[in-house]
């Protein structure tokens, strides 16, 4: 009997040894989760025509807005260029010979609503209807040289076609300046806006016409071996354009022999991140007065961050959009910024002055 009990102890013991080291059973799981985050990458619009970020992406797919300017530096009332605003703000100016050795300007705003006055507005020609049909801009002018550029061409080219002396006339208001009656025209950016979105409402810009320009990081510049501190691009003998590095904000301020161009408006100085000099034939056409320059293709120089490079560029057709390229036929990546674009005679790239920047500091330097 008592070994029945010592073994029957000894079993009860043995059990209550093995609960103690035994595994607590299966966990439970905790039906509440830990929520996740999702991180949205940020997407940055930047505008098209400079690479600047803060555009809205509705506005990506509107036609940007191209206005013919005069340029006339003849002095007293027909220096034109002391009356010039808008020029500027504008994303893009081209410039080039439109007869007798006198240049207009083509100024192009992506998002013209922000824009004041533009002005004094001029004349349609060939060439410049030309580089807004690239751009599959509205084209803002005031009549046209009918010859070579009526409205039956401007048409063929697909633009729309804004005539301040005809079609838009709304969008345009003689304000005396001191100058002569043809100088006097002006249009506004708020103004632009508000009538091709009614007129035009849902009219979106050409695939082909979109992404034309590849932009460098606005953080990170591209600077070149090449040094370039000041540059004079001629046109003709009575046709010089000046454009002088600024070291504080790294831009080029456009001039004439004269001195820096101001802002009829605000005052300001005509500032632009780059400038791009493009050589082509520019030739009288068979009237013998006006003139056109060929926009198939060539060379010319980049200039930015006080220095540049040769570049080649092409269009290759009256309605397609004007690209430029490294050397290797590569696009060219632009700085972000606003582009000042002179297209001149190849014959005038010997004529062209570029001041290195060593130039300017041991001038400083021996004063």
């Amino acid at each position: 009997m008592k070994k029945i009990v010592c073994f029957a102890l000894a079993v009860v013991l043995c059990l209550g040894f093995a609960s103690c080291g035994k595994k607590a059973g299966p966990k439970i799981k905790d039906k509440t989760t830990t929520p996740t985050t999702t991180t949205t990458k940020k997407v940055i619009v930047c505008n098209p025509l400079t690479g600047i970020s803060g555009y809205s992406a509705k506005k990506l797919d509107q036609k940007p807005v191209a206005v013919m300017i005069n340029n006339v530096n003849g002095g007293g009332n027909y220096n034109a260029q002391a009356i010039q605003t808008g020029v500027g703000d504008a994303d893009m100016v081209f410039e080039t010979l439109v007869e007798g050795g006198i240049t207009r300007l083509l100024a192009v705003y992506a998002d013209v609503e922000k824009v004041g006055q533009i002005g004094s507005v001029r004349s349609a020609r060939i060439s410049y209807a030309q580089l807004a049909a690239g751009l599959d801009a509205y084209y803002i002018h005031c009549l046209a040289d009918n010859k070579y550029c009526s409205t039956s061409y401007r048409n063929s080219l697909g633009l729309v076609d804004l005539d301040l002396g005809a079609n838009a006339s709304s969008l345009g208001k003689r304000i005396p300046n001191g100058m002569a009656t043809e100088h006097t025209l002006y249009t506004f950016g708020d103004k632009i806006a508000e009538f091709v979105g009614k007129k035009y409402s849902g009219k979106k810009i050409k695939d082909s016409a979109k992404n034309v320009y590849k932009f460098n990081s606005e953080k990170k510049a591209e600077k070149f071996e090449k040094s370039a501190r000041n540059i004079a691009v001629r046109y003709s003998d009575t046709q010089t354009t000046y454009l002088r590095y600024n070291s504080d904000d790294k831009m080029y301020i456009r001039g004439n022999r004269n001195g820096n161009l101001l802002d009829y408006v605000s005052g300001k100085k005509e500032k632009f991140k780059n400038v791009i000099v493009l050589f082509t034939s520019v030739h009288s056409l068979p009237d013998k007065h006006h003139m056109k320059s060929e926009l198939e293709s060539g060379t010319g120089y980049y200039f930015s961050e006080e220095s540049y490079k040769e570049i080649k560029w092409s269009k290759g057709g009256e309605t397609k959009p004007l690209k430029f390229f490294d050397t290797n036929g590569k696009d060219l990546k632009l700085n972000a910024g606003n582009s000042y674009i002179c297209i001149t005679d190849t014959k005038n790239k010997a004529k062209m002055n570029i001041e290195p920047a060593s130039t300017t500091a041991k001038a400083a330097a021996a004063q």
